[in-house]
């Protein structure tokens, strides 16, 4: 579940993970965006750059733009988290139906 905002300049989005998901290397991607993410509750593996970190409450990532990420495990109490991202992206409001700003490490096994 997502909840965003968007400004020109700006965008930041709430979003929660369920319990134990995990994803494969196709999530893995970037965009020109700098981004923050902070967990707020619960426990979130990230993949940045090569580099995996598990995430606790209170603790955060920081994503230079042009840099390959992505989540990569949940624990067993999902993730709520916050992510800001350093320019307005209208790919995260609800209702939006163009192609997403982000390049892929891999090609999705939809073939996307």
């Amino acid at each position: 579940m997502r909840r965003a905002a968007a400004l020109d300049g700006l965008t930041m989005q709430r979003g929660e993970i369920a319990p134990d998901t995990l994803f494969d290397e196709s999530t893995i991607h970037r965009h020109p965006e700098d981004q923050f993410i902070v967990l707020l509750e619960g426990k979130l593996k990230m993949h940045i750059d090569g580099v995996e970190e598990w995430l606790e409450p209170g603790g955060f990532a920081s994503i230079p733009g042009g840099v390959f990420h992505s989540a990569t495990g949940v624990g067993p109490e999902g993730a709520k988290y916050i992510e800001v991202l350093s320019s307005g992206r209208i790919d995260y409001l609800p209702g939006y139906l163009g192609e997403p700003k982000n390049e892929f490490l891999h090609e999705k096994k939809d073939g996307s």
